[in-house]
């Protein structure tokens, strides 16, 4: 019971701010790591992919505001399930009538909406500094949050919102609301699921991504090649090489925002939802396997005479290998199971155990030292 005790002490020291934990999850919020970043990282090294055919991006790199709008327009003349446009048109221009004609009569078109997060009153609230001029001249219902979900500001993108509750209104996100508009009945699936946050399933996935060359060719005569990409698709306009406009992910360092949305709108309408297991049960495992690893070592010490510590390292090793692979196995058939505190538990047991094996062993030294001390006064 101590050892376990000792453990779980060591796990939640603190020094200056820094902890033990704060390696493997960002509870703390000091660091950014999570082991969900491993099992995506592994799950994508094993060579199987797929190209999604539910969503697709469009590169706006370089287009202008004119180009743009003549752009979204031939899109919709394609046909795609739903246009999402990752570009926030803040300021108007001298004649915006064009792109106001475009955007009214599509009627399968998202625009991004910005919310920021009230720390005092613990809600979300509508970004009215940086949100577009449209907002004043389309209808509400093309709006929908594209702000990022992160645990810090410079922190990695795993997972997004389904709803921002904002002055009692739920607001669908920037991907819930492209999904949505494609397979209501597999959006509501999802939608059920009830869940404040969901992780977005990076494994495996391939984004297409073309450019306005490929839909437009330089005499502005539209590529007829293009139609069947487009075709029953979410597309999603917005930049790839915009450096305010990249976010890290688990696999990569870097993504453009268009394609972590585009992933999330495959996340929901591929049914692909990563589940995870409660906390109580990642806990119930680490005290579990840290008291057999502590009966391990009583057996091991009663019938092994040498070789005892090697033994236990060995059997350490191996536990720790095995959890991580089943970890890894479901994590790839879409249930993640954090296993950190438990990885952690079988290390710091280890550790414990030495100390207190060292404490018994300098107790008996000290005793043998008093009696002899006696024995001769």
């Amino acid at each position: 019971m101590m050892v376990a005790l000792l453990s779980l002490i060591i796990m939640t020291i603190s020094i200056n701010g820094f902890s033990i934990m704060s390696l493997f999850s960002p509870v703390d919020g000091k660091s950014d790591f999570q082991l969900s970043d491993i099992y995506t990282k592994v799950a994508n090294n094993r060579g199987v992919s797929y190209c999604s055919d539910k969503v697709l991006v469009v590169a706006s790199d370089n287009c202008s505001r004119e180009e743009l709008v003549r752009m979204i327009d031939v899109l919709n003349a394609m046909h795609p399930g739903a246009i999402g446009v990752d570009i926030n048109f803040q300021y108007p221009t001298h004649d915006d009538s064009y792109m106001l004609s475009v955007f009214d009569e599509c009627h399968n078109l998202v625009l991004p909406l910005i919310v920021s997060y009230d720390e005092g009153n613990d809600e979300f609230v509508k970004d009215e500094w940086t949100n577009s001029f449209l907002t004043e001249w389309l209808e509400e219902e093309k709006f929908s949050v594209v702000n990022m979900e992160r645990y810090t500001t410079w922190g990695a993108v795993r997972s997004f919102r389904p709803f921002y509750t904002i002055e009692d209104e739920r607001i669908p996100s920037f991907s819930v609301r492209l999904a949505s508009l494609v397979d209501k009945e597999t959006t509501d699936v999802f939608v059920d699921r009830g869940n404040e946050s969901e992780y977005i399933n990076f494994t495996s996935r391939i984004i297409e991504v073309i450019t306005y060359g490929d839909i437009l060719k330089q005499e502005g005569t539209i590529n007829p090649n293009i139609a069947d990409k487009v075709e029953g698709r979410v597309v999603i306009v917005g930049d790839i090489n915009n450096s305010k406009d990249l976010f890290p992910v688990p696999h990569e360092d870097k993504i453009p925002g268009a394609i972590i949305h585009a992933y999330c709108v495959d996340t929901i309408l591929e049914g692909n939802y990563i589940d995870s297991f409660p906390e109580w049960l990642n806990f119930l495992l680490s005290v579990v396997l840290c008291y057999l690893f502590m009966l391990l070592h009583v057996v091991v010490e009663k019938y092994i005479d040498n070789g005892v510590d090697f033994v236990i390292r060995v059997v350490q090793v191996l536990m720790m290998c095995v959890l991580y692979k089943i970890g890894c196995t479901l994590y790839v058939n879409n249930y993640y199971l954090d296993v950190s505190l438990v990885l952690l538990m079988i290390g710091s047991t280890a550790f414990v155990l030495d100390i207190c094996t060292g404490i018994e062993h300098f107790g008996k030294y000290l005793m043998k030292k008093y009696k002899t001390y006696k024995a001769v006064n």
